[in-house]
């Protein structure tokens, strides 16, 4: 259970701090370059259309991105202790049999 809380964390860590950022510089690069050909062109609906798609994309928005890193930090935050208390060094001698009343006479 541990392994999988902190392989999700990273996980999440990757989305919110490379993955999306990435794919979010990826996508207005492209609509950037839309709208720079459309102008070149003069074609002046396909700018308005540029314009609009820049805006109304669906990128992954600040408080995405936000979410993204808190998932890994709760997600760390309780797998780094199961980890702890799975490797936690556990005694080695045995404990000592419970004490038991001694038995009862037997009958003469």
């Amino acid at each position: 259970i541990a392994a999988f809380f902190l392989l999700y964390s990273v996980w999440f860590f990757y989305d919110g701090f490379v993955a999306w950022p990435r794919e979010n510089a990826e996508v207005e690069a492209a609509l950037q370059a839309a709208k720079a050909d459309a102008q070149r062109a003069g074609d002046a609906p396909a700018v308005e259309r540029a314009a609009t798609n820049l805006i109304n994309r669906d990128r992954h928005t600040d408080m995405d991105l936000v979410l993204q890193k808190a998932i890994g930090v709760i997600f760390a935050a309780i797998g780094l202790p199961l980890l702890c208390v799975a490797f936690w060094p556990r005694s080695k001698t045995p404990l000592p049999p419970p004490h038991l009343p001694p038995p009862p006479p037997l009958p003469s």
